[in-house]
């Protein structure tokens, strides 16, 4: 079931409509490497040291 408040129904109703458990998977490696680039960029910008 699809939930009226989310602010976009098309990617929701793709991941409804596809079936085994595939959209999971990919969902989980999309969100894993999106934190890891963000987690990279934020270690590089806070790990810089200046003498």
């Amino acid at each position: 079931m699809v939930q009226s408040w989310l602010p976009r129904m098309g990617p929701t109703k793709l991941l409804i409509v596809l079936p085994g458990p595939w959209p999971a998977v990919v969902a989980a490696v999309a969100g894993a490497a999106a934190g890891f680039v963000v987690g990279a960029i934020a270690s590089h910008e806070d790990l810089s040291v200046t003498r």
